[in-house]
């Protein structure tokens, strides 16, 4: 459910005093046009919970529209990001640039499609899903720089550091790398009271740092450096692709 730019998850527990009744009936009732089984809980005309009850469906199967999954994540893919204060708005400007310059999105698309194959439910772990694509924007944005492939085009626009310059577009490179984890971490929040699913998304969490750490993403970026201008065996050019490329 979303209300006031918040999504709200089916099950959350909610501050009594953020949301009135009246309010939040018009999102409950606009959500049960399109999918059953949405109900509150509510304390002094307060809502403390959304509950789902048995007939509730979150999305469709991605198999019935090819097209879901890709516009699932380019819906939902600022959601993720903190609010940043507006002494450092040029921080967020220069993430979001770089964050909504297009691109094919199927890293989060193959985490979606990997999750329903596997019986989950993919607005669950939608978080995980624009975390992967956080940490892919600042792979391109770091590759792009002059000390590694120095480009000036990213996708047919100009890539961020000819934008905002290479000193914060390092740092948006790094501000992305970090919310991916704090989406990850403040989704397990939620989860305390779930051992099993904590550990699944504990277990998630720990696949995608393995991809994108030393012996994934960046062990396969230092190697394709290390082999710019040099021969390199077909041993080395699968490492790299695996890694740099499919690690992530």
């Amino acid at each position: 459910l979303r209300y006031k730019n918040r999504w709200i998850r089916i099950g959350e527990r909610l501050h009594p005093t953020e949301y009135s009744e009246s309010q939040f009936g018009k999102v409950i009732a606009a959500f049960n046009k399109l999918r059953n089984g949405v109900k509150i809980e509510t304390f002094a005309g307060k809502v403390t919970k959304a509950i789902e009850t048995e007939d509730f469906k979150s999305v469709a199967p991605l198999s019935n529209n090819i097209a879901f999954p890709k516009a699932l994540v380019e819906e939902h893919l600022m959601d993720f990001i903190p609010n940043i204060d507006n002494k450092s708005i040029s921080l967020y400007e220069s993430m979001k640039y770089s964050l909504t310059a297009g691109g094919k999105r199927i890293r989060p698309v193959m985490l979606l499609a990997a999750c329903e194959f596997a019986g989950g439910n993919v607005m669950e772990a939608l978080p995980y899903a624009c975390a992967v694509e956080y940490i892919h924007t600042y792979s391109l944005i770091h590759d792009d720089l002059p000390a590694m492939d120095n480009d000036d085009l990213r996708r047919g626009l100009p890539t961020n550091h000819k934008v905002y310059g290479e000193a914060l577009a390092i740092l948006a490179g790094d501000g992305l790398l970090n919310c991916s984890f704090e989406a990850a971490v403040k989704d397990m929040m939620l989860y305390f009271d779930s051992p099993e699913k904590i550990k699944k998304r504990i277990k998630a969490c720990n696949e995608i740092a393995k991809g994108a750490g030393v012996r994934g993403m960046i062990a396969g970026q230092v190697s394709d450096m290390e082999s710019e201008n040099a021969p390199a065996s077909n041993e080395m050019l699968e490492y790299i692709h695996l890694n740099k490329t499919g690690a992530l």
